[in-house]
């Protein structure tokens, strides 16, 4: 005597595809009903299901670049603010990291995260120059990465390599220029440099 076959299980549901523009809709929804932290746990919730979308990565670093961004200028804020940059840079960084030939991923991880002094900064600003060897933005980023490391000449040197490629970039004209006043005014300037995070 056969036994009798066990029912078959149905076959897990299909996950749905990703879909960006459902998902930036609904961020910018929260963000103008002023519910920031409702959009914050979006972006995580939406990050821990797909954790390998490097778009969705850029996404959320962006987001959370804008608003930290929105909030720099309130002094009492300094600690959110610095709390944002370090989320937006650790999702710059991971998008840059799954797909390395995206010029936005790397750029993004780069000049964020000069802003809050971490090493690995050189690397993706390095990434943004070789992707794109046009654009002065990435060498002005790397021009004041250098700057707040205390190394003056290494600065200016990316501040007019920038000013080669664009000779209208007005960061790097009034980064040079300062540094420039400050080198001839009095010898060289001694810079106070951020303390670079590993």
């Amino acid at each position: 005597m056969v036994p009798p076959m066990a029912p078959k299980k149905p076959a897990p549901a299909a996950k749905a595809a990703f879909n960006m523009t459902a998902f930036r809709d609904e961020f910018m929804d929260l963000i103008r009903a002023e519910r920031f932290d409702d959009a914050d746990e979006l972006v995580e919730q939406t990050v821990a299901d797909s954790p390998e979308n490097a778009a969705l990565r850029y996404e959320a670093g962006f987001n959370f670049s804008k608003k930290a961004k929105r909030l720099s200028g309130i002094r009492s804020l300094a600690p959110q603010v610095e709390h944002l940059r370090v989320k937006a840079f650790e999702h710059f960084r991971k998008a840059s990291d799954l797909e390395p030939n995206k010029y936005p991923y790397a750029f993004r991880a780069g000049m964020t995260g000069r802003q809050i002094a971490r090493r690995e900064a050189l690397t993706y600003l390095t990434r943004a120059i070789a992707l794109d060897q046009s654009s002065a933005h990435p060498r002005v980023e790397l021009g004041m990465y250098h700057q707040n490391a205390n190394r003056a000449s290494v600065a200016v040197a990316c501040f007019e390599n920038a000013l080669r490629l664009d000779h209208n970039d007005e960061l790097a004209q009034r980064m040079l220029y300062s540094m420039t006043q400050a080198t001839t005014a009095a010898g060289p300037i001694d810079w106070k440099p951020l303390a670079y995070k590993a």
